[in-house]
């Protein structure tokens, strides 16, 4: 097993040049394309903070979600999920 001192000069120069720099932060990347690129070749942080949750069920679950947003829900399994814009938004 190898013998790894936390206060070893070259572990520590190491992991400061892979410290995060706000600087360095792309905020907008203007085609979606390009997003989706870096966050494959790279690594991503979502936030998803905006997102609400509802869990409907029963008879007429579907057609209240219908009510909620324009997205399709029908078809989708049980026990799955799917993202859709509340019906408030204009896209």
């Amino acid at each position: 097993m190898a013998d790894i001192r936390r206060n070893d000069p070259e572990i520590l120069r190491k992991a400061a040049a892979r410290t995060f720099n706000l600087a360095l932060l792309v905020r907008d990347y203007v085609y979606v394309e390009a997003e989706v690129a870096a966050c494959r070749k790279k690594a991503a942080l979502f936030d998803f903070s905006f997102i609400s949750v509802a869990r409907v069920w029963g008879a007429g679950a579907l057609g209240d979600n219908a009510r909620l947003t324009d997205r399709a829900l029908d078809g989708l399994a049980e026990g799955r999920i799917r993202y859709a814009l509340d019906g408030a938004w204009d896209c």
